[in-house]
């Protein structure tokens, strides 16, 4: 075991050899109810990075709870066992990688040096998105199994051990006399990278992106063409298709499947295209299905549909009339296609019809909605404002969210 001192703290961790011998990948998810693993050792280095979920592992009889972004460091003899974990909402996706013939001052051979003396690396920000990287890269690289594949993998592999090696060590003090201040081109479009796939699930613009850089947007857009061949807004898209394509392949749709949009009318058909043409991107052939609204009605009721393109008007002064046939598992046969079903949610649902103070309601309807964005039973995409207006002679009209107007109250001036 190597425990990493003060003084390598201190950024006196020093590389002695770094040729390490690639041996092996592997990525799994811990179903719930799985059985704990052997508790064992080997004679070669392990680490795994966790993709998402919770998990828990035991590592020299010390529990770690591992989840999204954090590095496990096994070295060799380490004794370690994976352990079920039931209170987890989402079993953990682990990439695990077996190395060897690394030597680090200070640590025995074949050893990396532990944070704190702990198992448990947690990232955040830029080193978990380089290290989501790299672990993606090699289990592409894996799967195609083109020649120089070894040497592609220890290149990544030593990328990741050198990243890990950094993150213990302070940064190295800059030469005195250093007169050149730009920055490097290379530099700049790694951050507008690192801060694109940060924040790719968000509203990005490019004046953000420049704002947060402190450059100018035009500058940005240039270089960043100039050394990716790309737009940032394209890079940003090829982002999201990427994380969209992760996305259905968790839920077994991988590339090549056909999928079947259904809809009824005209009102939903042009955003079913754009899906259409989205899919189209990640390799995800979808066929559009429209259809009378009955037919409409008893093909989503009944569950086969792949996709479903709803609409419909919401007016009741409460969130409840939206959420109520849309989630609880009562409406499964009325308005709740998705075949939802939340023990919590229903309650949430049930207590905050009978529920009386505005505040407390308010506060669980707040609760409900941070559930049901953990969850996403359903997407919305496009929210229509009504408006009203009328003759500024004529009196007594006020917004009715129920769209009722009683005319014996409107009088002309």
């Amino acid at each position: 075991m190597c425990v990493e001192t003060k003084k390598q703290q201190a950024g006196e961790i020093f590389i002695d050899e770094m040729d390490p011998t690639f041996l092996f990948i592997w990525k799994g998810t811990r179903q719930k109810g799985m059985k704990a693993s052997e508790y064992r050792s080997h004679d070669f280095l392990e680490i795994a990075y966790i993709f998402s979920g919770e998990g828990k592992y035991r590592i020299e009889d010390t529990i770690y709870t591992v989840q999204e972004g954090d590095l496990l460091i096994i070295n060799p003899g380490d004794r370690h066992q994976s352990l079920n974990c039931p209170e987890a909402e989402t079993p953990s996706t682990e990439f695990f990688v077996g190395f060897s013939d690394i030597r680090i001052a200070g640590c025995k051979d074949n050893s990396l040096p532990l944070p704190d003396g702990q198992h448990i690396l947690h990232t955040t920000g830029e080193l978990r998105q380089r290290l989501l990287r790299i672990c993606s890269a090699m289990e592409a690289e894996n799967a195609v199994r083109r020649q120089g594949r070894y040497f592609m993998m220890k290149a990544y592999l030593m990328q990741m051990l050198l990243l890990v090696i950094r993150e213990r060590c302070e940064p190295m003090e800059r030469p005195v006399g250093c007169a050149f201040e730009s920055a490097n081109k290379k530099y700049v479009v790694e951050q507008i990278m690192n801060y694109i796939e940060d924040h790719y699930s968000e509203k990005i613009s490019l004046d953000q992106i420049a704002e947060n850089m402190y450059l100018s947007p035009f500058y940005i857009s240039r270089i960043f063409k100039s050394e990716t061949g790309n737009a940032p807004i394209r890079y940003l898209i090829n982002i999201r298709l990427e994380k969209a394509k992760e996305l259905f392949a968790q839920a077994g749709v991988k590339e090549g499947d056909t999928l079947e949009i259904i809809l009824y009318g005209t009102t939903t058909s042009k955003f079913a295209q754009v899906l259409q043409n989205s899919l189209r991107e990640i390799g995800i052939i979808a066929h559009i299905n429209q259809m009378e609204r009955s037919a409409f009605d008893a093909t989503a009721l009944e569950g086969s549909a792949n996709i479903i393109v709803d609409g419909g008007t919401f007016t009741a002064p409460t969130i409840d009339e939206v959420l109520y046939t849309l989630v609880h598992s009562s409406q499964m046969e009325i308005r709740n296609y998705s075949k939802y079903s939340n023990a919590k949610v229903d309650e949430l649902l049930d207590t905050a019809r009978i529920t009386l103070d505005e505040n407390e309601r308010d506060a669980i309807y707040q609760e409900l909605l941070i559930k049901l964005s953990d969850d996403v039973p359903s997407i919305p995409t496009i929210w229509n404002t009504k408006n009203i207006a009328a003759n500024k002679d004529l009196k007594g009209v006020a917004s009715n969210p129920w769209s009722f107007y009683n005319l014996y109250e409107f009088s002309w001036s």
